[in-house]
Parts: C-alpha cells; structure tokens; sequence
C-alpha cells in the first residue's frame, strides 16, 4: 500500500512525502475431503484432508487417531464420535473442520450350548444377540425345514443330526454369527409283536423292544401293563397300544391286535341207551371241524362229528373237539346198553288207524316162538 502526505495550500510550499506499507497474506485453506461416514466396530478410516502451507494440526478426540498431529491420519473407530481437525498458522485465528464417524457393534451372537432331541420332536432354535437393535438381518444356513430362516428364533421338526449356523447382520453389513449342532437320535426303534388271537380260557404272549420303559393301554387283560413280555387275555378282541421309551428319553408308539376266538363248542346228552342189535346215531351241536373220539370200540368213526354208537357194555366215551382256529373243547358222554325188553299193548282198534295191528313191541334182540290169544274164559281162539 502506498501513502502520500502534501502541501494543500497550492503555490506556497509545494511539499510532498510518499512511503509504503507491505501486508503478506497467508493462506487459511483447511477442508476434510472424507464424507462422514458410518462404519462397522473395530474398522480403520483413512482420513483424505488438504490444506495450506504453514499450519500445524490436531485432532480431538484423539482417541483411536493414529496420530493427532498429521492431517491424514488413520482413524480406529471403537465408538460412535465426531472429530474436530484444528489448523493453527502463527498470526492468524485457529480454523477447524469436523468429521462424523458413526459406528455399528459387531453383533454378538450366542445360540447356548448344542443340544440333542428325539426325531420328529418339534424344535425351537433361540438366539440371543447382543447389543440390542431392532433393524438385524438374520439368516440361518441350512434353511430347509426351518419354519422362519429370516428371524432370530427358528422352530422344526429335524429328521438328522446337523450343525445350523445364525448370521446376523446390521444394515451396513456388521456381522456375528453362532452355530449349534443338533444331535437327532432316530424315532422308530421300538418294536412289537404282529397281530394274534387266542382261544380263551388260555392266554397269548406279547412282546415289545428297543426301549427301557413299556406302558402299555388299555391295561385290561394284560398281566403285567409295564411289562416288555405281557400275557394277554382279553374276553372280546382288543387293539393294544404300547408306549416304548428307550434310554435318551424318546418315545415311539407301537400298536398290536389281539383277536379272541370263539369257544370251541360240542353239546352231547349226559348218556344215551341202546338196546341189543340196536346202534346210536349222534348229531350234536357244534362249531367244531375236527373230532377225535375214545375209545375206539363200538364206534363206525372216530374223527366225525356225528359217529354211530354200537357198543356191546356200557361205556363211556370221551371227545377232543376243536374249530378252525384251533379252540379245543372236551366232553363225555355215558352209552348205557339195557337187555332186551318185550311188552304187549293192552288195547287195539282191528283194521282201524294206528292202532289196527295187535303185535308184541320190543327193544332189543328177540326171536318169536309162539304167539297165541285166549279169550275171556282162557279158550285159545288164535295162535302163531
């Protein structure tokens, strides 16, 4: 700058002084050129500053700046902050700039220790992820079966063992993850007896494996219903169902018939009477298919149903009955054999109806010698 100092009275002195002034202008020019960002925990920004020459530099905070001194420095971000960058040149004010670095936490992803379940037991995978937010992307690998992939608790029913894996994601792509391995210990193991029936009075044996416990319903007809062998004797057909529990805690479920044949049924009279010459033809009442019949004298057959008795003393005979399905049944019947019996009708009507033949009646063996009516006064009016 240039001043001048003259005489303003014109013609008198004529004076005039001229002298300088020089200002040097130093440059103030100080701009973060890195946006603000936000960033995942634990990254490293590296900041891109410019500025004039002649100034010296801090950063405040200078927690996690590598150094608080350069324009440049490599920020380490642990939390959430907002860095000021301060330029001092000697003579002149102080000019600052600001950087906001906003943080994500790594989530912390804890899925508890590995489990085991039985098959096709209904599963609920809970996590818990820390810290709190509620704008997480879940992910679980493998996806399959899983009611929810996409949600931090997943529910299925797992057919076999496997590791599942939960990735969790902030917005920006922080990242945690947790795995737990499921151990499935298989379903089905139990087994039982097939299908049987019985003849009552007696009794059937069932049985059923694989497990330590047995509960068997219903409990009616069975000897033992905690039993793995029960006897089983129901009056009518029963649909049994066995609760099998074996050493992991699992349970299969086995289900058996027991059908109840009918009785074997023969009905035979306490005895029968046969006469000399004369033979008996049985027919009884049965259900039964097979016959075997003792003893054997005085018998046409002793594997029918239905023999002709012909005995010559009085016995006893004993039947083994017994139906398609193998129901057994046994009966005694007494054959009495009386002598020979003779008898003659007091009264006849000659000529007319049933009674139109006057002749001796019998039961047994008899020959005819002579035959001769008397009248009423003992003459023999007709003899034979």
């Amino acid at each position: 700058y240039y001043v001048t100092v003259k005489d303003t009275i014109p013609g008198i002195c004529g004076f005039s002084s001229t002298d300088t002034v020089h200002i040097d202008f130093a440059p103030r020019v100080l701009n973060i050129i890195t946006n603000d960002t936000v960033v995942c925990e634990g990254s490293q920004v590296q900041v891109v500053a410019e500025s004039s020459s002649g100034f010296t530099f801090n950063w405040s905070p200078a927690t996690g700046v590598s150094d608080s001194t350069m324009l440049n420095p490599i920020i380490t971000v642990n939390q959430s902050e907002t860095y000021t960058l301060t330029g001092h040149h000697e003579g002149c004010p102080d000019t600052s700039q600001t950087l906001t670095i906003d943080m994500h936490y790594i989530p912390h992803v804890d899925l508890g220790p590995d489990i085991a379940i039985c098959q096709w037991q209904p599963v609920a995978l809970q996590s818990h992820v820390t810290p709190f937010r509620n704008d997480y992307i879940y992910q679980w690998t493998p996806a399959a079966g899983l009611a929810n992939p996409t949600g931090p608790d997943a529910q299925f029913s797992s057919d076999t063992s496997g590791r599942y894996i939960l990735d969790v994601q902030t917005p920006i792509g922080c990242a945690g993850s947790d795995s737990i391995y499921v151990t499935v210990f298989p379903g089905g193991f139990g087994g039982i007896s097939t299908d049987t029936a019985y003849c009552p009075p007696n009794e059937v044996p069932l049985w059923a494996s694989g497990g330590t416990t047995y509960l068997w319903d219903p409990a009616y007809g069975l000897d033992d219903a905690a039993s793995a062998t029960p006897m089983a004797s129901p009056e009518t057909s029963t649909d049994y169902t066995v609760y099998i529990t074996n050493e992991h805690g699992c349970l299969d479920t086995e289900k058996v018939s027991v059908g109840v044949y009918p009785l074997a049924v023969i009905t035979l009279p306490d005895s029968i009477t046969v006469y000399p010459g004369e033979a008996y033809h049985l027919e009884p009442g049965t259900n039964c298919s097979y016959f075997n019949w003792f003893p054997t004298n005085g018998l046409n057959a002793t594997n029918i149903a239905d023999p002709v008795f012909n005995p010559s003393v009085r016995t006893r005979y004993f039947v083994t009955a017994r139906t398609e399905n193998g129901c057994i049944t046994h009966d005694s019947m007494d054959v009495l054999v009386n002598p020979t019996i003779l008898d003659m009708p007091n009264a006849f009507t000659p000529g007319h109806g049933n009674n139109g033949v006057f002749k001796v009646t019998k039961r047994g063996i008899a020959s005819l010698k002579e035959f001769s009516i008397y009248n009423r006064w003992g003459n023999k009016v007709f003899s034979t």
